[in-house]
Parts: structure tokens; C-alpha cells; sequence
């Protein structure tokens, strides 16, 4: 069965960790490729999310590309996940999102240890706690995934995952 598929069923089935099948796929093909799609995820849903900090969010986003070309700390990352946490009294699904982004970045991955490819799916699933819309959401990170692992130019990847529905 092919991720994309797999992901989809889990999803219906009401399995909270859906994404995660997606997120393993990347990582088998190449380490930290999982983190590259699950930043790009937050773009993609970021500006379907209800919230008054949209452009903030946004920033806080790309600024994580600062913080992985220098190779920051794992603290450091946390520690700004906790400050946008933490930053306003208002909490919404894209505020969380945003800061567990920075946890999962945060999160080290070790070979056999669950809790990176864990990490790696909470903040999709912050920006779908709050939606209505959770299937159109769906929807945009299956069709994200499918751009992405073949632009990734991983042809292992794109044959696993072609067999889908687009």
C-alpha cells in the first residue's frame, strides 16, 4: 500500500497519527527530509488557519531556516518554541502549530527511537484541531506530500507513492 493511501485510510479511521507514514517515507529516503516537508506543511496551512497573528506566524516560520543553516542548539530552538508559546495570552490551533514546529525541529532524532517521527506530526495535526475543514485540509498536505517527494527528486520515494489517487 502506498503512503499516500495509507495515510488517508488512517486519517478516516480517525487515527490521530495519520501523517505519520508520510513522515517515515521521508526519512527513510533521507535523514531530515521529513523536516523540510513538515516546514513547508505550516506554510501551506498557515494561511488557512483561523487566527489574528497570521503575519507573525508566518515570520516565525521562515525564521526557522535561520536557526537550521547555523545549526542552533536544541535548547535554543526549544526555547523559542516556548517564547511563541508564551507570547501572547491568545492560544489558537496556528499559534500551537507554529510553536510545536519549533519543538519538533527541537526534537533529536536518534535511528529506532519514535519520538522524532512523533514530533515531526504534531504540528500538522495543531493546525487541524480547531478547522472545520479537516478534509480539504487533508487533502492540500496528500497532494503537498506527493509534490514535494517528487520534486525531492528521491525516484525510489516517487514510485512508492505513485500508485495513489492525485
Amino acid at each position: 500500500m502506498d503512503v499516500i493511501r495509507q495515510a488517508r485510510e488512517s486519517s478516516a479511521r480517525g487515527d490521530s497519527l495519520w501523517p505519520r507514514p508520510l513522515i517515515l517515507a521521508l526519512e527513510g529516503h533521507r535523514r531530515g527530509l521529513s523536516s523540510e516537508w513538515v516546514i513547508r506543511c505550516a506554510r501551506v496551512l498557515l494561511p488557512r488557519a483561523v487566527t489574528d497573528e497570521r503575519e507573525a506566524l508566518a515570520h516565525d516560520i521562515e525564521s526557522i531556516a535561520a536557526y537550521r543553516s547555523r545549526h542552533a542548539s536544541r535548547e535554543e530552538i526549544q526555547r523559542r518554541a516556548i517564547e511563541i508559546w508564551y507570547n501572547t495570552p491568545r492560544r489558537d490551533a496556528a499559534r500551537t502549530a507554529v510553536s510545536n514546529l519549533y519543538s519538533a525541529m527541537a526534537c533529536p532524532f536518534e535511528e529506532g527511537d519514535i519520538r522524532h517521527s512523533l514530533s515531526m506530526c504534531v504540528p500538522i495535526l495543531s493546525f487541524f484541531r480547531e478547522s472545520e475543514r479537516r478534509e480539504e485540509l487533508l487533502e492540500m498536505v496528500l497532494a503537498d506530500f506527493r509534490d514535494f517527494a517528487e520534486a525531492s527528486g528521491s525516484c525510489g520515494l516517487a514510485i512508492a507513492i505513485s500508485a495513489g489517487p492525485r
